[in-house]
């Protein structure tokens, strides 16, 4: 029986992350690489959908349904849940700049930052209640986030201000997926095939 099961794998961690979708509700796995063809599995129904991942060495943090958010401190053998403070609103995107600070965006264009590793998190105002899809960022301070009806934010001052920037794109246009080289160069992605690239850190 094919249900889906898709594989991870990150880049200087000996992990192996899957996902398997079955009924409604999605298994998480994590294991050391080397046990990866084995049957030795380590299992976490979750109980609901997961839409993020971030990885910075051991550390894990995944998000998704109704604020749903946990993090591991050991490649995924351990999990711990952290609270979101989403007021139920769905987690669509997170990145983490270090150890301690991290973003996580979603549904009703909440954002949140936390500065202690996931402990607490704080709400910043986008100046949008559309659904916020992916969000990176270069520097504690510096992020982009995009979503749902071709909105673009960036902030320069760490969250306290987002900035509405302009793509170019329609108001059916979904952002997915954002990406900085440095911090002027960077792509977003979208539906209907949409792509744009920006060399002034996303003013034009």
């Amino acid at each position: 029986m094919n249900i889906g099961i898709k594989k991870y794998r990150f880049v200087g961690m000996a992990l192996v992350i899957l996902f398997a979708s079955l009924a409604l509700n999605l298994i998480f796995l994590a294991l050391p690489e080397a046990h990866a063809a084995s049957s030795d599995w380590n299992l976490l129904q979750t109980g609901t959908t997961i839409n993020a991942i971030k990885s910075l060495g051991p550390e894990v943090w995944i998000g998704g349904l109704g604020g749903f958010l946990y993090k591991s401190t050991d490649s995924g053998s351990t999990w711990t849940p952290s609270p979101s403070s989403t007021g139920g609103s769905d987690i669509r995107g997170m990145f983490f700049v270090d150890s301690n600070t991290g973003y996580a965006v979603g549904t009703g264009g909440k954002i949140r930052k936390t500065t202690d590793g996931g402990l607490s998190w704080a709400a910043q105002n986008s100046n949008t209640t559309s659904n916020l899809n992916a969000i990176f960022c270069r520097s504690t301070s510096l992020c982009w986030a995009v979503g749902e009806i071709n909105t673009i934010r960036k902030t320069s001052d760490g969250g306290a201000t987002w900035t509405m920037l302009t793509s170019g794109g329609s108001s059916s246009t979904t952002w997915l997926d954002v990406f900085f080289s440095d911090d002027t160069n960077g792509v977003i992605g979208g539906n209907f095939g949409g792509l744009r690239y920006t060399t002034n850190g996303g003013s034009t």
